[in-house]
């Protein structure tokens, strides 16, 4: 117990693709975040929320050197909806290991079944954080992203399937494991984790 969540504000995809261009571009910064997040976010609370928020997914994200190595071909997986999908669940759940607990979880149990509802992921992410009202946020919060990414479909309230992901690009998929090993940091790279939930999305 005693993990922290640090998810406090839902961030649009739209959001996230352009902060990850403008870090491309060298021109991020927080007033160019802000300038990113007035229009969707109204409110001095609800906008520094945002602006931190992607900050941590496009600015101080662990993966961002990674993807700064490849910015061109990131650039190209992008236009393919698949890629995007899955460079964008990469970009948060590296951000977030809250959500990447929450993709590991979905994971597991879409590799026995088809749908999987809202009540057992906060049943099973409660077992890692402990359960409390921060818990329900942050599900509130992460999921509607990964969902308007495409990574997760919501066929109706409170229930979530996979889509089928199948990247065109190497990298796309080169970025998924980045995330995954962020994420594990003592797990050797040499080996294969294929047979990890987390890549039941992706295979």
């Amino acid at each position: 117990m005693g993990k922290v969540i640090g998810i406090n504000q839902r961030i649009s995809v739209t959001l996230i693709e352009n902060g990850l261009k403008a870090v491309f571009d060298g021109v991020y910064n927080k007033e160019f975040a802000r300038s990113l997040a007035e229009y969707e976010f109204q409110g001095e609370n609800r906008l520094k929320k945002a602006v931190n928020e992607l900050s941590k997914v496009v600015e101080k994200n662990a993966i961002i050197p990674f993807l700064m190595e490849h910015k061109e071909q990131v650039l190209n997986a992008m236009q393919y909806k698949a890629d995007r999908a899955i460079i964008v669940a990469a970009l948060y759940n590296s951000a977030f290991p809250f959500s990447y607990e929450e993709v590991c979880i979905l994971g597991k149990y879409f590799h026995v079944q088809d749908q999987v509802s809202r009540k057992l992921l906060e049943e099973k992410i409660s077992e890692i954080y402990g359960f409390n009202k921060a818990i329900s946020n942050a599900i509130d919060y992460s999921i509607p992203t990964l969902v308007e990414a495409g990574f997760i479909e919501r066929p109706s309230a409170g229930i979530y399937t996979r889509p089928s992901l199948n990247a065109t690009t190497e990298i796309a998929l080169a970025t998924y494991r980045e995330s995954f090993f962020l994420n594990n940091p003592l797990l050797s790279r040499n080996n294969d984790y294929d047979g990890s939930p987390y890549f039941e999305f992706v295979r």
